[in-house]
């Protein structure tokens, strides 16, 4: 028993050269701070038992087989030592801290300046809770709106496409779907479109060709309708080079109107799109080219492989916009091309790009590459016998 006493006294003495002002610092932070977390009774029970193990398996065998001084001036005791302090003060401070227990601890209570320290942090904390319940409600809040919505949209997500349209258009017996828009309109009223190049807003160059390509389709598909008079690229081009303007650059207000009227359009139609992680998007302006007022403004987007279809929902959208009637038949030409693969009509718009620079012979390579990939790609065919022709 004496030998316990002076061994553990020698690890004391040892151990308190670091000990001391270490436990200190720390019983001082877990009793100013003990409102915040229950640090002080933690590092009490973890001191405690780093304490036992080094000095009953570590410091107690070593005295059997080395020196006193050599084992006292060893780490193992000095560990032992700086445990059993911070044990004794841990224990110390957590029964001060429990007489003031009520003002937030010993040194809490006689402090103003810690005392007023814990009440803004306390405060704080307090505030954040509250904002954090406030931002969870209305989560819920929106979460329950957006089940709303996803039922609503379920409902009308084809005809937001286009796709209802499509398929009512199929049956002669129902045209209810434009009905209003037959009343509205004669099918002698045909009205003149200009389809200017499209903006690349997304930044990606790989897909520059596509200001020319996805305007060349929709010229395409939109010429099938009677009720409109689709301006040929090939007399943008023509007027373009005249003004000595680039397909690359993006035009403004003045130019598009000024471009409208030499093309004899009344109304003209522009836009942008990007591509961005897989999701393409098309928005579309038609524009009144005398007044620059906007007469409407459509978008559409979804898979990026997707494309040709985004873009004949695209097409129906400017139709319904401009008021325009159509029959099944023209409907039915349209939707030709609807199974085009995306690359197929990066392809094309590449073999566009060499067209209009002179070089039918490349231009013709790539339109045979795009039909090789999509056999349906009637555009494509049409430019290879333009150009076998010629």
């Amino acid at each position: 028993m004496a030998k316990t006493q002076a061994t553990m006294g020698s690890v004391i003495a040892n151990g308190s050269k670091i000990a001391g002002p270490a436990s200190g610092l720390i019983g001082a932070l877990s009793d100013a701070f003990s409102p915040l977390a229950p640090f002080a009774p933690i590092i009490f029970g973890i001191s405690l038992l780093i304490f036992l193990f080094f000095f009953f398996a570590k410091v107690r065998p070593e005295l059997k087989l080395k020196k006193n001084e050599e084992v006292y001036s060893g780490k193992n005791a000095q560990i032992a030592g700086f445990s059993l302090i911070s044990t004794i003060v841990m224990l110390f401070f957590m029964g001060v801290s429990a007489s003031y227990a009520d003002e937030g601890g010993a040194l809490a209570a006689n402090f103003e300046g810690v005392k007023n320290f814990q009440e803004r942090v306390l405060g704080t904390l307090d505030e954040i809770s509250e904002k954090q319940d406030v931002m969870i409600e209305k989560q819920d809040a929106m979460l329950d709106k957006q089940d709303k919505v996803a039922g609503d949209v379920k409902d009308i997500k084809e005809i937001v496409t286009g796709e209802a349209e499509i398929k009512q258009l199929a049956s002669t017996e129902d045209y209810s779907t434009f009905e209003d828009v037959n009343v509205r309109t004669d099918i002698s009223d045909q009205k003149t479109i200009a389809i200017l190049y499209f903006d690349n807003s997304g930044g990606n160059a790989q897909l520059d060709a596509l200001k020319k390509g996805l305007a060349d389709m929709l010229i395409s598909d939109l010429s099938n309708l009677q009720m409109l008079r689709v301006v040929e690229r090939e007399k943008l081009e023509q007027v373009m080079a005249e003004l000595k303007l680039s397909s690359g650059r993006e035009f403004d207000a003045a130019t598009r109107q000024k471009l409208g009227k030499l093309l004899g359009a009344e109304t003209i139609l522009f836009g942008s799109y990007f591509d961005m992680m897989g999701q393409f998007r098309m928005d579309a302006r038609i524009v009144k080219t005398e007044t620059g007022e906007i007469l409407k403004s459509e978008g559409v987007s979804g898979v990026t492989e997707d494309f040709m279809k985004l873009e004949k929902q695209l097409v129906w959208k400017i139709a319904r916009g401009l008021d325009i009637r159509f029959t099944e038949k023209e409907e039915t030409t349209i939707m030709m091309s609807e199974s085009v693969s995306y690359e197929a009509t990066l392809i094309y718009a590449d073999g566009l790009e060499l067209y209009d620079n002179g070089d039918k012979p490349g231009a013709l390579e790539k339109f045979k590459e795009a039909v090789a990939l999509a056999p349906d790609f009637n555009r494509a065919k049409q430019m290879i016998g333009k150009l076998s022709q010629s």
